[in-house]
């Protein structure tokens, strides 16, 4: 039996069965307080999500949570953490697949396997006010999506993203962003080119049967007129977000915890400039659904749900070794560490750094959920500042020798 074959399948079991354990050590929406199963909140939060229209429009997650309930008589809450481990074990091994079929590295591949699970909203996807639901199987079918797009296998596409729609229609918003992946082969590049215009008809496919299984089931369980009432308040999230200081500072702690790392490593990857084609298709996806969904979760949701920051991560997770490699490297090179860290002025600087880093994310901002025990919100922040830091220490500690190895060459070369 291959060992390394195994290695995705059990890396990714270990990681579900880690982030299901923290859910249970700490309270949630699966475990109270005393790490009981919380079966009468996962039947009021079932009964939520089948019956408020705007929830009951993505049926795909709770049908499977109610098929498995009644077919083995376990409670709601049970089978609401199986069917979504389930589907975060699937897309883990979906990351995973997508990953080795495009940078033929199985550490890279797992590699981003193990950035998915311990992003943010992963990690801790089933904790207040993460509230995750339906994320599980749309980022399955979004991982899929990407994988038969960039293949140009148009009908596993039309079929992923239509799954991924009914799962959470907010899958719509990476549309745009997919064009990219659409270009010609040539330099010349026409949008309305006749191969470009069949391949937007692909584009058209799930949306149109996205929009006829909405009509048809709206219509079905009468939800027309409480949806229209739905869609008439769809700007009071943003009165929501921003309506004092302590809300609008936890608006934007949600983002930055979600984006933080991953812009930083975009931020310092931009200034090298060192982008393959693929990579660039990836960056411009990414910075075009990162402005559009930014804009719609702040306008048009609740934005301490901070997992719907998330979802321009899916063109992320699946290449993030690949296109922050250099970065990654840079953590692992004893070398360079050893140099910064023996320079005292260095060390002085990343200490002073890591305690900004700890009075910002403990005693900096205080709300309901970021200033509480009972999670590790303000500990994974603090994580995350104090690896910026590092990486950023040591950056600019190998930008300065690199500089420095550069004049005395030239300096040697003109004597």
């Amino acid at each position: 039996m291959n060992i390394k074959k195994l290695l995705p399948f059990v890396i990714t079991t270990l990681l579900v069965g880690i982030i299901i354990i923290l859910h249970k050590v700490y309270p949630s929406m699966f475990f109270d307080d005393n790490g009981v199963l919380n079966i009468t909140r996962m039947d009021l939060i079932y009964e939520v999500h089948t019956s408020v229209a705007s929830f009951a429009k993505r049926p795909l997650t709770s049908f499977f949570v109610k098929t498995l309930s009644d077919f083995s008589g376990i409670s709601i809450a049970s089978s609401f953490i199986i069917v979504n481990s389930i589907f975060l074990w699937f897309s883990g091994l979906a990351l995973y697949f997508t990953s080795l079929a495009f940078n033929r590295s199985q550490l890279k591949s797992l590699v981003n396997v193990c950035v998915y699970f311990l992003s943010f909203t992963i990690v801790f996807a089933f904790f207040d006010p993460i509230y995750t639901y339906d994320e599980p199987l749309q980022y399955l079918m979004l991982f899929l999506s990407t994988y038969f797009l960039l293949r140009e296998k148009f009908i596993g596409f039309v079929v992923s993203m239509t799954f991924a729609l009914v799962a959470r229609e907010s899958s719509v918003l990476l549309l745009p962003a997919m064009f990219f992946f659409l270009k010609e082969k040539q330099s010349s590049f026409s949008f309305f080119s006749k191969d470009n215009l069949k391949r937007i008809l692909f584009f058209s496919i799930p949306v149109f049967m996205y929009a006829v299984f909405s009509i048809v089931f709206i219509s079905l369980f009468n939800m027309g007129e409480a949806v229209t009432e739905e869609m008439s308040r769809r700007f009071d999230p943003f009165n929501e977000n921003f309506k004092n200081q302590l809300y609008t500072m936890e608006s934007i702690y949600s983002f930055v915890l979600v984006m933080g790392i991953v812009l930083y490593f975009y931020f310092v990857k931009a200034l090298s400039g060192d982008y393959n084609p693929l990579e660039k298709k990836i960056d411009n996806a990414f910075v075009l659904s990162l402005f559009i969904n930014t804009l719609v979760v702040f306008i048009f949701t609740f934005a301490r749900e901070a997992r719907l920051f998330a979802l321009p991560l899916i063109f992320i997770w699946m290449f993030f070794s690949t296109l922050f490699e250099n970065q990654i490297k840079l953590l692992f090179n004893f070398q360079k560490i050893k140099s910064c860290l023996s320079n005292w002025k260095y060390s002085l600087v990343l200490l002073i750094l890591f305690f900004i880093s700890y009075q910002l994310t403990h005693r900096g901002f205080q709300s309901e959920f970021y200033s509480n025990d009972k999670n590790l919100f303000n500990e994974y922040f603090f994580a995350t500042l104090m690896l910026i830091s590092f990486h950023l220490v040591l950056t600019i500690h190998s930008f300065r020798n690199e500089s420095k190895f550069i004049n005395v060459s030239d300096k040697t070369a003109n004597d």
